[in-house]
């Protein structure tokens, strides 16, 4: 089990030790937040005991005629979270991101995987300056965990296969042209993976 938490003092982001034993009822009731990394990502915030979930946009916007992330937009969103449970309006104080750790691929462009690593970047750094914990996750980990074996078969549809599945009653978030938004399936994925305690 690894997590980090943001030392206040420092303001580094720290690895916390497992102290083993059942969890107590403030660790059960965390908002885990689950992020699909990437100008095209997603945030999904799956609120207490799985009551709930919302969902964000990796915000982003053009920048000399490219895609990049809007970093101020990307703070405001995990300050807000912040803020929520501050305040406690999502019935928890405590929460844990699940951030997925995706690597570029060797037939990458250059550009393109200096660009990823900008903003997988930033999102770390949006993360620590917010003051929450976090976890990163290869894919490969939260997948075969949370994904039945034709769900892993199923490329970008697996996580909408298991949202579906594990979360029947829930309005799969979808694009502008209406169809399912994988990304948004992945993080809430992601955060789920955070909920059953794997974290």
């Amino acid at each position: 089990m690894r997590e980090f938490e943001r030392d206040a003092a420092t303001g580094r982001c720290q690895e916390v030790g497992d102290h083993g034993g059942k969890k107590g009822d403030s660790e059960m009731s965390k908002l885990y937040v689950g992020v699909d990394p990437g100008t095209t990502g997603a945030i999904a915030s799956l609120h207490p005991e799985a009551s709930g979930v919302a969902y964000d946009k990796i915000p982003s916007r053009v920048i000399n005629g490219k895609q990049r992330i809007d970093y101020p937009a990307l703070l405001d969103i995990f300050r807000t979270l912040r803020g929520l449970l501050d305040g406690g309006v999502v019935g928890a104080t405590q929460g844990h991101v699940v951030l997925e750790l995706v690597h570029s691929m060797p037939r990458d462009a250059k550009s393109a995987a200096f660009s990823f690593g900008q903003s997988l970047g930033a999102i770390r750094m949006a993360i620590v300056a917010a003051g929450l914990p976090y976890t990163e996750i290869a894919p490969q980990v939260w997948k075969k965990a949370m994904l039945l074996a034709h769900e892993r078969d199923g490329g970008k549809a697996g996580s909408i296969l298991a949202v579906e599945r594990i979360f029947p009653g829930f309005d799969l978030p979808r694009n502008p042209k209406g169809s399912v938004n994988h990304n948004a399936c992945d993080a809430l994925m992601l955060a789920e993976w955070g909920r059953r305690g794997n974290l």
